[in-house]
């Protein structure tokens, strides 16, 4: 049986000039159809053929898809929003998978010649993987919406109006942002804002006062910098701890909640498969606005990861990932953060990092709530806890934006750090943001201090802080709690080790017979005693520890 008549859309200047052409069609193909014209009219996407190019198909094709809001164009790809656990990110579409999706926004057809020369349109033609790719990297791909950031909460941004926020739903601002849930942001008086914020942070032993003026700024600088209120460059922003169960994950999963955002991990990894660049890069295609490296131990050895905290602000970089097309993404959308309990880095990573030191509280337990916990208690008031951190931007966009001129911040992110400065001093009063902070990073940056820190912890964990310890006695403690003398290689002897570590503090006491190290305080001393031989004296160096 056949049932004659398909609608055809002729190719001419008018793309809304359609026609009939008598189009014979086998009622026993079950994938060949009968369509009315206003279904064709609707909903059709010509494939490349006959004067058909990939160009025009293209443009039918992310017409249809724009009207959904579901596909998007980023960073010279096509992304969907996916889910992955329990948060929402973005994922380029591969061309076998987009074969199936652009099924689901129109009927795809396309032209062929008759048996006696007419032009016949088939329906529920088949899209080739070639002809996927093909519209894929079409210049036509433009007609999706832009996208910049994916967001799970309300976002504060400032436009003529003054500041205001942007609500679930896709907006065309600050390049593209789509917001997926979250509730509308309390108001709240700045004074019960800065109490609401200051009291989640209550429980927390800060190493220094400062250290919590910088708990503060990690706090607030997401909003900034997902509104693009602060347009510069924003730190790594590093959680330290002198021990583990110090509440280092505790304290970034508290701000990834109160902005009721999922983080993409990057698990610490060197080279080959799955290795940290090539995880950073997925983070950076699923585009969460936070991205957390979790429990660092030594150097993270990325430049990779360094060149994108430095990037020129409003340029892009490569994102890598096996099987699928480059993706450039704008590192300035996301907020990096690190654990480590003995963080050691490059100078340069230094510089590009906010320091924030925490110690453990023995025997503590944080506050219970009726909901739960710290985290389930922000996360039944997500809303007023966002709300907090919104009024304490809004006053400090509403009193002129200031910033202060302290120049200990690097070049780059010292906008930021002026900032971020102004706001911890004038509205939570709290100390200078960079007290203290110069020397968090040389000590990172610096290995021989980095293991002294860590010998130091461990001395105070056996209980031996005031006691004088030699050379020989801190290359052996070092070994027993794994932490080998920088530059040594792990088979050598113990006289090289003793050695090494003789050389490493003659290093770190070259100008001075003490030195600082956060909570810790080292001194040397000397002593004369006598050589076994009976020949005079020899001059022996021991450290003392305190705190």
């Amino acid at each position: 049986m056949k049932l004659p008549s398909a609608a055809l859309p002729v190719r001419t200047n008018d793309d809304a000039d359609w026609r009939f052409v008598n189009a014979a069609t086998d009622a026993s193909d079950p994938t060949s159809q009968t369509e009315t014209p206003e279904k064709v009219r609707a909903g059709i996407i010509i494939l490349a053929s006959g004067d058909v190019g990939i160009g025009n198909s293209a443009r039918m094709a992310f017409e249809l898809i724009a009207k959904r809001n579901s596909m998007f164009h980023r960073g010279g790809c096509v992304v969907e929003l996916t889910r992955e656990g329990s948060g929402l990110g973005l994922s380029i579409i591969s061309a076998q998978s987009f074969r199936s999706k652009i099924e689901k926004f129109g009927t795809l057809a396309k032209y062929r010649t008759g048996a006696h020369g007419e032009t016949l349109l088939t329906l529920n033609a088949r899209l080739s993987l070639d002809g996927a790719n093909a519209i894929l990297a079409a210049d036509e791909r433009l007609l999706l919406p832009a996208i910049s950031g994916v967001y799970t909460a309300p976002v504060l941004l400032c436009d003529e109006t003054g500041l205001s926020v942007l609500p679930k739903g896709y907006h065309e601002r600050c390049g593209g942002v789509l917001v997926t849930g979250g509730h509308e942001p309390h108001e709240l008086r700045l004074g019960e804002a800065v109490e609401v914020l200051l009291d989640s942070l209550a429980e927390f032993d800060f190493t220094t006062p400062a250290d919590k003026s910088r708990a503060v700024a990690a706090m607030i600088s997401p909003a900034l910098r997902f509104g693009r209120l602060l347009e510069t460059h924003f730190p790594l922003f590093v959680i330290e701890a002198d021990d583990s169960q110090a509440g280092k994950g505790y304290l970034l999963e508290l701000i990834q909640t109160i902005y009721h955002e999922t983080p993409s991990s990057v698990p610490q990894r060197v080279g080959g498969v799955g290795s940290f660049d090539e995880s950073l890069s997925q983070a950076l295609e699923r585009g969460n606005p936070f991205i957390e490296v979790g429990n660092i131990r030594g150097k993270i050895g990325s430049s990779f990861f360094e060149e994108m905290l430095t990037r020129p602000f409003g340029s892009t970089i490569a994102a890598r990932i096996p099987r699928k097309p480059e993706i450039q993404v704008d590192p300035a959308g996301f907020i990096f953060q690190l654990t480590s309990n003995g963080f050691e880095s490059t100078r340069d990573l230094a510089n590009r990092s906010c320091i924030i030191r925490l110690r453990k509280r023995r025997e503590h337990c944080f506050r219970r709530f009726a909901e739960g916990d710290l985290h389930d208690h922000v996360r039944a008031n997500q809303a007023r806890f966002l709300g907090a951190v919104h009024a304490v931007v809004r006053a400090w966009h509403e009193q002129g934006a200031h910033r202060t001129n302290d120049l200990r911040g690097e070049g780059r992110f010292r906008h930021w750090a002026q900032t971020l400065d102004w706001i911890v001093r004038n509205i939570f009063a709290l100390p200078p943001l960079m007290d203290g902070h110069e020397s968090a990073q040389e000590r990172v940056s610096n290995p021989a201090l980095t293991w002294l820190r860590a010998l130091a912890l461990v001395i105070d964990q056996q209980g031996a802080i005031g006691d004088e310890q030699s050379v020989s006695r801190l290359a052996e403690i070092g070994e027993d709690a794994g932490l080998p003398v920088p530059g040594v290689r792990e088979d050598a002897t113990d006289e090289r080790r003793r050695l090494a570590a003789g050389r490493v503090m003659g290093k770190i006491f070259c100008s001075a017979d003490t030195i600082e190290l956060d909570v810790f305080t080292v001194r040397r001393v000397a002593r004369e005693e006598p050589r076994k031989d009976g020949n005079g004296y020899i001059t022996l160096k021991n450290y003392i520890f305190t705190r």
